[in-house]
């Protein structure tokens, strides 16, 4: 059994963390854009990540009124802050505590065969990966990180409340005001030129990379994992 706590971060916290204003953070909030709470505010992970959203539109003059008001809680600011949070918590300094070592509640991984980490390195290396980088990445101690980040983060994201969604590389905001998440950028603009997505600005968002600079920006853990006994 797994106990998962989140770090909170206050205003203050938030605001060198995401470069919004704690004087900023309470219009935001005033105006329905972040949720109201009782007694002193904190963040989570998912609210720092919401508020990373937030700041990286309005940067690019898209405001709350358009990415922040919630709808059904879907709003472009809660669905970004997903794909950030899906992202962060792949590195293993996301977590604290016993997250390398609590018991695995899932079936064990069966050994890679060397003809399977052959093919495997065949793979990669027509994706332009050397085959000593790929060796690192194909061993047993990735391969255990990579089942533990990925159960972990799942557990993560359901405490905070987000959706329950895998989220690609890439979100974008398409011109007819849809919005899809992509691995692939050239696949997704391979479309008809009558595309109506097309037809207008485009808005995409690296969320690895916001991901990763939140995760730096606030030098912390967002999550301690505490193993009990069953």
């Amino acid at each position: 059994m797994v106990q998962i706590t989140l770090t909170q971060f206050t205003p203050a916290q938030a605001e060198k963390i995401t470069g919004i204003s704690v004087d900023q953070q309470r219009n935001l909030r005033r105006h329905g854009y972040l949720a109201q709470s009782e007694g002193h505010a904190r963040f989570d992970g998912f609210g720092l990540a919401r508020l990373l959203a937030i700041r990286a539109l309005s940067d690019r003059g898209i405001g709350p009124s358009l990415t922040a008001k919630a709808d059904e809680s879907q709003d472009i600011a809660t669905l970004c802050a997903t794909g950030i949070l899906w992202a962060l918590l792949d590195w293993v300094d996301a977590y604290e505590g016993d997250h390398k070592t609590f018991a695995a509640p899932w079936p064990p991984s069966r050994p890679r065969s060397e003809d399977e980490m052959k093919l495997l390195i065949e793979v990669g290396q027509r994706r332009g990966y050397s085959e000593s980088d790929l060796r690192k990445m194909l061993d047993e101690s990735s391969r255990d990180w990579a089942e533990r980040s990925e159960w972990l983060k799942k557990q993560v994201i359901q405490k905070m409340g987000a959706r329950r969604v895998i989220p690609a590389r890439y979100f974008i905001w398409w011109a007819d005001g849809t919005h899809t998440w992509e691995h692939d950028l050239d696949a997704s603009f391979s479309g008809s030129a009558h595309d109506p997505r097309y037809e207008g600005a485009v808005i995409i968002l690296d969320q690895e990379a916001m991901g990763s600079r939140l995760l730096s920006r606030a030098g912390t853990a967002f999550a301690h994992i505490e193993a009990q006994q069953d």
